[in-house]
């Protein structure tokens, strides 16, 4: 069975009442429409049809929208922590399932784009709030592989376990300190990603290893 396109929350993640959106990260990627051998560059934008390249396990709902990463090319390709300055041209995006794949394309879908949330615009979409947990006393451990990436505007960090699974956020510097915008997960079963405006504590701010706001 494959997994639903509009992700559960696992038992893992019940308690994340910040959370405004949950998507797929790296089991998608975008083709880009005047070749499909090479991979979008551009961020998608409403009312666009697209093409996605899906992983064999991925099922596309056939009624109602579902949200995918979207990352420049040599982000996909390479990750944020190559190239950091590319989290402020991410996005999430709403995706309409208009076409299943076929013999010339088993693992293609065709969408089209609903809605485009691009990273620098998800503490104004969203308002700030404290509720909830954060899984991020892993990082204070240093449980896993920990590494920091930044760009002018956002903070990557990534752990990963013997690259067999992971966690990553996404954070922002904020009137208000340091928000977490994006909580990523991701193992040989699944890759979600989860968006709202999340306001960290110090205790929070500490353990990510952030510097003081």
């Amino acid at each position: 069975m494959g997994i639903i396109a509009y992700p559960p929350f696992s038992a893992e993640f019940r308690d994340y009442d910040w959370v405004q959106i949950a998507g797929f990260a790296n089991w998608v990627v975008w083709i880009d429409p005047s070749d499909p051998q090479y991979l979008l560059n551009v961020c998608p934008e409403i009312g666009q049809s697209l093409s996605l390249r899906v992983r064999p396990r991925f099922v596309a709902p056939q009624q109602g929208s579902f949200w995918v990463l979207y990352r420049p090319a040599l982000a996909e390709l390479n990750g944020w922590g190559s190239f950091p300055d590319m989290l402020d041209d991410s996005a999430m995006v709403e995706c309409d399932h208009v076409g299943n794949p076929d013999a010339l394309h088993p693992h293609q879908v065709s969408i089209h784009v609903r809605d485009v949330l691009r990273f620098p615009d998800i503490v104004t979409r969203f308002a700030p709030t404290s509720a909830g947990s954060l899984a991020v006393e892993p990082f204070r451990r240093h449980d896993g592989y920990v590494q920091s990436f930044s760009s002018k505007t956002f903070t990557y960090i990534d752990r990963n376990i013997d690259s067999d699974w992971g966690t990553w956020v996404v954070c922002q510097r904020t009137g208000l300190g340091y928000a977490v915008i994006l909580f990523g997960a991701w193992d040989p079963e699944r890759s979600h990603v989860y968006v709202g405006h999340r306001l960290l504590s110090q205790n929070e701010t500490a353990a990510l290893g952030l510097p003081p706001p």
